[in-house]
């Protein structure tokens, strides 16, 4: 006889496997993206990196670019242009910003610099990184960063910075809406190269090569950079310790780097080498004969190079700013930015302690390690989606 089913209410219900729900693909979005950008120093580091990232992530996006016709070749794997409209002027040419091209019918545009131009858009993502020319600028450029500031006001766009601190002023200072500036970190600078840097020879100012290792800065010569105070911090340091190390500083523009040679006594130019930015390789192989990265700056919005130098374990020395301090943690060796004793006694500290080097490299590496870009490019996709009216974001407001 066959064994009969059990019906009653206690006997549990036969278990059958729940039908799998396919999960909707995400909707492509189309974005026009201004890319001219590409090749300066924060700025272009941060879109070369945040369009790999897209590249790596898959993200389903159609691009319509804007800007030199040269980068087209340059794109990263996983990001390809389905329309590219030229635009050679510079980023602050005010001629090119009005007459600025259409982005035609795209959900968003995403412009990469604060001085939005004046041309219709239904949604808009704007990247403020920093508020210095408010603080350091010349009278003209502080009125060119307000009055573009008020443009983002008036605008409908929405706003992404890399650091809470300027995400602050952007609303207390610039009085922009709190739900319409975002904040999304970038990564930890430019990816570490799979192959070692090859070496290389730095020159000082009186032509003679410099033997590692060296203090290295990194930066453009510009008022909030600080780069005054170090010199001469640095020339006084020398006669109170001849056996420290020389320095390199790399990113300067040419004419501003014999501008600054002029400046330096005879009796430093053997332990200073200035150099113009010359590729990404060349900081790679400063970077990996530097004792230090030395960075003294007064105001920064994110600040790529302590990061990019922790990622490739060189202990970093910082002027004890915001938001460095915020982003860095405790992996930096801190000094006041405007007392020469205080960048003395870290330098000191780093050339004297055999256990403080390689505690810093540790706390440097796992800090750097605390910023992805694969994590930014997710953020900024949903921004894009929530400045397209898409759907609402997971970002911080």
């Amino acid at each position: 006889m066959e064994p009969q089913a059990d019906h009653s209410p206690l006997a549990p219900p036969p278990e059958t496997a729940p039908e799998p729900t396919p999960e909707a693909a995400p909707e492509t979005l189309s974005v026009a993206l201004d890319v001219r950008t590409w090749g300066m120093s924060g700025l272009g580091t941060w879109l070369a990196e945040y369009l790999a990232a897209l590249g790596r992530i898959e993200a389903p996006i159609r691009w319509t670019m804007i800007g030199h016709s040269e980068v087209r070749e340059q794109l990263p794997a996983g990001i390809e242009a389905e329309r590219w409209i030229e635009l050679r002027a510079p980023i602050y040419d005010v001629g090119a910003m009005l007459r600025y091209p259409h982005p035609g019918p795209v959900d968003l545009w995403h412009y990469t610099h604060y001085n939005l131009p004046p041309r219709p858009a239904r949604a808009a993502v704007v990247n403020v990184f920093d508020l210095f020319h408010r603080r350091y600028g010349s009278f003209m450029k502080r009125r060119y960063m307000n009055f573009f500031l008020r443009r983002l006001r008036w605008s409908r766009a929405h706003i992404m910075t890399g650091s809470e601190k300027v995400r602050r002023e952007l609303i207390e200072q610039a009085h922009l809406r709190p739900g319409r500036v975002h904040l999304i970190h970038p990564g930890p600078g430019r990816r570490r190269p799979a192959e070692r840097p090859s070496p290389v020879q730095p020159v000082a100012l009186s032509g003679r090569p410099l033997a590692g290792p060296w203090l290295l800065a990194v930066g453009i010569d510009q008022p909030h950079k600080n780069f005054d105070f170090l010199l001469s911090a640095l020339s006084l340091y020398y006669h109170r310790r001849p056996d420290a190390p020389p320095l390199v500083w790399t990113g300067l523009r040419p004419e501003g780097l014999e501008r600054r040679a002029r400046l330096l006594p005879a009796w430093l130019r053997p332990r200073v080498a200035l150099e113009v930015y010359e590729s990404s390789e060349r900081v790679e192989g400063l970077l990996a004969g530097a004792a230090a990265l030395v960075f003294p700056s007064l105001d920064e919005g994110f600040g790529l190079p302590p990061l990019e130098a922790m990622a490739r374990s060189v202990p970093v020395l910082c002027a004890r700013r915001e938001p460095m301090t915020q982003i860095l943690g405790d992996a930096p060796l801190y000094f006041e930015p405007s007392e020469s004793d205080s960048l003395w006694r870290v330098i000191d500290r780093l050339l004297d302690s055999d256990s403080i080097r390689p505690e810093m490299i540790r706390r440097g590496l796992i800090q750097a390690a605390r910023y992805d870009w694969d994590a930014t490019a997710r953020q900024m996709v949903e921004l894009y989606r929530l400045a397209a009216g898409r759907a609402a974001p997971s970002v911080k407001e």
